[in-house]
């Protein structure tokens, strides 16, 4: 089917956004049936909870996006750990090579990120029981907020904090962990507003 009066533009390429093309599509001067509308014709007789039934999933996207995050933080502690124990220096007092991981400056930040993420994994388990037991959308809504705001600030910060100390190499793409900091998935807590 040939539809003359429909525009498509690809947009330019966003960062931490590799897997698809963005595209916008719109339509001028094309009629469309009522059966088109995704939703019923009539008015709602409550339009509060009809709303809020229309938009049910985006709260199970909440809790899909705290779960990105969760894997995000993962894959940033394994390659900030697999780069401080491949790395070493040459201690002063041995005169031996010695593995980064050894030093404060590296193993907390590390230890720091395994224990959030551990923690955020029984978080995520409590959240989804919790979801999936309750009715209410309301308490629902609340839970995978929580869920999603928490984890995904600490994934956030957690990314930013392991990219420096990987140093220069912790800013090379092919490392994921600055893909993942720029992400806007984990920088939505990070912005004003």
């Amino acid at each position: 089917m040939v539809f003359p009066d429909r525009f498509s533009r690809i947009l330019s390429p966003r960062g931490g956004a590799r897997p698809i093309k963005h595209a916008l599509t719109y339509f001028n001067r094309v009629r469309l049936p009522p059966t088109a509308l995704l939703g019923d014709q009539l008015r709602a007789k409550d339009p509060r909870a009809a709303f809020f039934f229309n938009v049910s999933r985006v709260i199970v996207g909440s809790l899909s996006m705290g779960a990105f995050a969760m894997s995000a933080m993962r894959i940033a502690t394994y390659v900030a750990g697999r780069y401080s124990l491949r790395r070493t220096v040459i201690d002063a007092s041995t005169r031996e090579p010695r593995q980064i991981a050894t030093f404060s400056s590296h193993y907390l930040p590390l230890t720091t990120a395994l224990s959030q993420f551990f923690v955020s994994r029984s978080f995520s388990r409590k959240a989804h029981q919790l979801f999936t037991s309750l009715s209410n959308t309301t308490q629902k809504h609340f839970i995978a907020a929580t869920f999603k705001a928490t984890v995904m600030k600490h994934c956030h910060d957690m990314t930013r904090i392991l990219a420096d100390r990987c140093g220069a190499q912790g800013m090379f793409e092919v490392n994921q962990i600055t893909v993942i900091h720029v992400s806007r998935i984990t920088r939505f807590l990070a912005e004003p507003g």
